[in-house]
């Protein structure tokens, strides 16, 4: 049960860091927007916490069946608390302008060609890819 639910829960993170992050941050994406970021690192490391400790007592169990006795004592809050955040996760529009990863620069053509390039350019070459004939 803990890997399943930890593997939502990862996909929820990420769609919360997609879609809430950037309205924290100031519009060069990188500073952080004070004090408002302060409190998403807070909240996000008490979520992070509380669910991992709620999905983890199904592994510390290593068995099914005392995982379904304490999961309805705790209302299935875990479960809830998911479904919730992925319903407002979803309703939320994505900002405008979200800003691309720190260091995912655009790669770009190398200046020179060398015949060792091209030839290394054809070995590397997936089935159905152009090779230039000034790389030959």
């Amino acid at each position: 049960m803990l890997f399943v639910f930890a593997g939502i829960f990862t996909e929820l993170a990420k769609s919360i860091r997609r879609k809430i992050r950037p309205r924290f941050m100031k519009a060069d994406g990188v500073t952080p927007a004070q004090p408002g970021k302060f409190v998403y690192d807070v909240m996000g490391t008490i979520a992070t916490a509380f669910i991992l400790n709620y999905a983890g007592a199904a592994f510390i169990f290593l068995a099914l069946e005392p995982s379904l006795v304490l999961y309805p004592q705790l209302y299935w809050i875990g479960h809830v608390l998911v479904a919730i955040g992925y319903v407002v996760v979803t309703v939320l529009p994505t900002p405008k302008n979200q800003p691309t990863q720190r260091g995912a620069a655009p790669r770009a053509a190398p200046a020179t060609s060398s015949p060792a390039t091209a030839k290394a350019n054809e070995a590397t070459a997936a089935p159905g890819d152009v090779i230039s004939p000034k790389n030959k």
